[in-house]
């Protein structure tokens, strides 16, 4: 069972780099803008003055971790071959 762990160690790092990724690219937050400033009810996405989508710094954290576990499990399936 070790042996085959440590075959296909570059793998397991990047499936999870890819999955850890994943996860945290689609978790991003909205706001709502409203087409007035003093306006705060909205009737419909007409009444909407724009949309901001943005990623909250405990998101950003796991998705630069996920990019170095892929680039290093690239890397390490590159310099096993």
């Amino acid at each position: 069972m070790i042996k085959l762990l440590k075959k296909i160690y570059g793998e397991i790092i990047l499936i999870s780099g890819v999955g850890l990724f994943t996860y945290n690219f689609f978790n991003f937050t909205s706001y709502i803008y409203p087409k007035e400033r003093g306006l705060r009810s909205f009737d419909g996405p007409t009444e909407w003055g724009g949309v901001s989508y943005y990623y909250e710094y405990e998101t950003l954290l796991p998705i630069a971790i996920a990019a170095m576990l892929i680039a290093a499990g690239i890397l390490i399936i590159r310099n096993k071959k």
